[in-house]
């Protein structure tokens, strides 16, 4: 794996996907990696982070009531 794929790795099991273990991509990650190293196509990285956050708080608020 080239330098610049493991450093969107790194990225996106630390920050924009949280999964229990960080050392594995399963096949949805495999294709964003793909999608974010192409030249032309476009990845709204802000927004799949913000659609992530919005899915945890909504989970956690339906396990506290």
């Amino acid at each position: 794996m080239k330098t610049l794929s493991q450093v969107w790795m790194v990225f996106m099991l630390a920050n924009m996907v949280s999964i229990g273990h960080v050392s594995d991509l399963n096949i949805f990650l495999c294709h964003l990696l793909y999608y974010l190293l192409k030249d032309d196509y476009f990845v709204d990285v802000a927004n799949i982070i913000c659609h992530k956050i919005y899915k945890l708080v909504r989970f956690e608020i339906s396990q506290n009531n």
